[in-house]
């Protein structure tokens, strides 16, 4: 009995093995399609799948009759033009529902070049019972649920076609808005401010329409709603608002600074970047950044040095690179937006541009035996309102001292470096100071190069042996310094004259920058260790320019003047250089201390005036 029964078990075992082994092993490689597997209700079951799509395609064709109907509410948007009906380049149906205002687009589904996933569910169709584990395989195949075998054929379109019938469709529907604008046509003045509210628009959405196109299933005769979106105009509302953001920002500016160089925008630049009601455009700021960047990006200057007999035939100090990083510049000039916006407060000090800088890969030490390796003294200068003449003479006079050697213990004469100045050398006439007078002569401009050295022997604190200010103000040494950093040279009498008292040579180079007036001299050599500080600028006992003067000159017509000098006031200036540098014990030494003064004499404006 015990062994019938065990029988009788294992005979049911090795019966269920079988017909796993079947199920798991046989059915998947049969060519076959499960029974009760069907295809929106044809029965493909026992076909393989050549002969289902065969089937499919003989009962259940491509349609080439029926139409897809667009509908457009125009309910929200009466402006809309009925006019652009006629004129539209789709082969359709065209209406308008006064009522109720749908605008119908009707397109026959032959222009979608339609077909349908004959062979893609065909393979799904063959795929039942054979995916999925070994319990779900079973199950499908000894218990198949016809509702869940019933698969769908999916319509396909040409997406060529789908795109290029949704372009027809939003050229019909859209109706372009106008974006409101606001502009400043003149800096600081609020009553020229110009608002303009824009056009209210329609526009389709042209890729959610697509995407309803390629998940389109089945027909007869479908409805698509025409994805849109309404842009509307600036409110009243919003030009109030508009109004009240711009009173904030007319009269100031936002400043930024990046490596010495100074860039701005003004309340119209500000304004012009206004996306209303709120915000700012970014691809706007984009543009400017851009404009920036092609201004402050430079690749890396690696150092060359060529000396011979102690003349320096070439030299391209190290620079590192600069690459300003757009999107984070962008950021900054966003936030100051926002806060200038909020506070009506400009900045103080200018806003810092972020950059990625790289270092050249070779030191300067490796060019040369003469111990110079790094920048130690910079001195720069401006002379914006120059003549050109005289823009001529500062370039010439920089070229002529630039690259000097300065040997340890050596000082350095300006004078002596520039040689003669005169027509004979290439200077051009312009204003100089010359027994009390400013008169036009060879060499006006050569301050401008003395001034920049004094600067930089300054900034290196190196001790000045020779140094005389102006007679009286010059506006060019104060275009980017305080009162009184100036030294005045006329050769023979007037010289200025500093001292190399460091353990290595020092490299006078300088740099001109004719389209931005600016002048730049940098001092290289072996820093040891030193610092200097200006400070304790002071200016007193200003006094008024004295009364214009007026010359009778009988070569001018009658009643014509002619300026041939410049007013000035008057006063006292001076200020403290110090220079500090730690010994071998650690401890404070003062290498300089001392006060530079200077007396300016006030100068009168002098006319010629026509007497003939």
């Amino acid at each position: 009995m015990k062994q019938d029964l065990f029988s009788l078990l294992f005979g049911f075992f090795v019966a269920a093995v079988l017909v796993v082994f079947f199920i798991t092993a046989i059915v998947p490689l049969a060519p076959f399609v499960m029974k009760s597997v069907s295809i929106s209700s044809i029965d493909v079951g026992g076909l393989s799948k050549q002969e289902a799509i065969q089937k499919l395609q003989k009962l259940a064709p491509v349609p080439q009759e029926g139409n897809i109907i667009f509908t457009l509410d125009l309910s929200s948007f009466p402006e809309w033009p009925i006019e652009q009906v006629t004129t539209s380049s789709l082969s359709a149906v065209l209406s308008r529902n006064e009522a109720a205002q749908i605008l119908s687009i009707t397109v026959p589904i032959s222009s979608f070049s339609a077909t349908y996933n004959y062979d893609e569910i065909a393979q799904q169709a063959w795929r039942v019972g054979r995916n999925g584990s070994t319990l779900q395989r079973l199950k499908e195949t000894l218990f198949p649920n016809p509702r869940t075998h019933n698969l769908t054929l999916k319509l396909q379109f040409d997406q060529d076609k789908v795109k290029k019938i949704v372009t027809e469709i939003a050229t019909l529907a859209n109706v372009p808005p106008k974006a409101p604008s606001v502009i400043l046509h003149y800096t600081n003045a609020p009553r020229s401010l110009e608002i303009y509210e824009g056009k209210k628009g329609l526009v389709v959405n042209e890729a959610e329409l697509q995407q309803q196109l390629f998940a389109f299933s089945s027909l007869p005769q479908q409805i698509i709603e025409i994805p849109t979106q309404i842009i509307p105009n600036l409110s009243p509302d919003g030009k109030i608002a508009t109004t009240q953001r711009a009173q904030k920002v007319i009269g100031r500016s936002l400043s930024f600074n990046v490596e010495g160089k100074d860039f701005s925008l003004s309340d119209i630049d500000i304004i012009s970047f206004f996306s209303l009601p709120e915000g700012f455009y970014q691809d706007k700021i984009a543009n400017i950044v851009e404009e920036w960047k092609d201004l402050i990006d430079r690749p890396v200057q690696e150092p060359v040095l060529v000396i011979e007999e102690n003349i320096v035939k070439e030299f391209n100090p190290p620079k590192n690179g600069w690459e300003l990083d757009k999107q984070k510049a962008i950021d900054t000039i966003l936030t100051q937006l926002y806060r200038l916006e909020q506070t009506g407060i400009a900045q103080e000090q200018p806003t810092q541009l972020p950059i990625s800088e790289s270092s050249p890969s070779h030191p300067l030490s490796e060019q040369n035996s003469l111990g110079i390796s790094e920048r130690i003294g910079l001195g720069e200068s401006t002379f914006f309102h120059s003549i050109p003449s005289r823009v001529h003479n500062v370039q010439l006079t920089l070229s002529r001292v630039n690259n000097a050697l300065i040997a340890p213990g050596e000082v350095f004469s300006f004078n002596t470096a520039l040689g003669d100045v005169s027509a004979k050398t290439g200077y051009q006439p312009a204003y100089i100071i010359q027994q009390g007078r400013t008169v036009l002569g060879d060499g006006g401009g050569v301050c401008q190069g003395s001034t920049t050295v004094f600067r930089a022997a300054l900034n290196a604190g190196l001790p000045i042996i020779k140094r005389k200010g102006h007679s009286y103000r010059v506006g060019y040494y104060e275009q980017n310094s305080p009162v009184g950093i100036d030294a005045t040279v006329f050769s023979p009498s007037t010289d200025f004259q500093f001292k190399n008292d460091t353990s290595a040579y020092i490299l006078l180079h300088t740099e001109v920058d004719t389209t931005n007036y600016y002048a730049r001299v940098e001092l290289w050599g072996t820093g040891d260790g030193r610092i200097a500080e200006i400070s304790d600028f002071k200016l007193w006992d200003k006094t008024p320019a004295l009364p214009t003067q007026y010359i009778d000159d009988p070569s001018l017509p009658l009643g014509k003047l002619k300026q041939i000098d410049w007013s000035a006031p008057g006063a006292k200036a001076s200020f403290r250089y110090v220079v500090k540098r730690k010994n071998t014990d650690g401890n404070e030494e003062v290498l300089q201390d001392r006060v530079f003064f200077t007396l300016y004499q006030p100068w009168a404006a002098v006319y010629l005036r026509g007497t003939q």
